[in-house]
């Protein structure tokens, strides 16, 4: 069968919450890294001949790690900026009250057809 609504809605909202510990993580190990630029350039000018080349390689290593961490970083900047956008508080909270809703729902249509209660509505007194 396929996914319920709520289900789309829950994964929606969790990405959302998510989306934070993704950017920030991300920004924290570009800056450490962007940090150690400068070391390892003072190490670089410093490094033996023969250690060149390993100091090299590691040194690529981190930077590609550091590229790594830049597109996961442009991954989730987008929706983290809609996710903690003042604007859009109150569209993450109509979210969670339409979620609340459609899993009510859900849960009574999994209920047979014929063992549902039927309760009066409103128009009718």
């Amino acid at each position: 069968m396929d996914r319920k609504p709520s289900e789309i809605i829950q994964e929606f909202l969790q990405l959302l919450d998510e989306s934070h510990e993704h950017f920030n993580e991300a920004c924290s190990l570009i800056e450490a890294e962007n940090s150690k630029t400068l070391v390892y350039t003072h190490l670089l000018e410093d490094c033996e001949d023969d250690e060149l080349y390993e100091f090299a390689y590691k040194w690529r290593a981190a930077l590609r790690e550091r590229r790594r961490q830049c597109d996961r970083k442009a991954l989730y900047e987008n929706i983290h900026r809609f996710a903690i956008s003042e604007q859009n508080k109150p569209v993450l909270k109509r979210l969670k009250g339409l979620l609340k809703e459609q899993t009510t729902t859900e849960e009574y249509l999994e209920i047979p057809y014929e063992e549902r209660e039927y309760k009066k509505g409103a128009t009718e007194k």
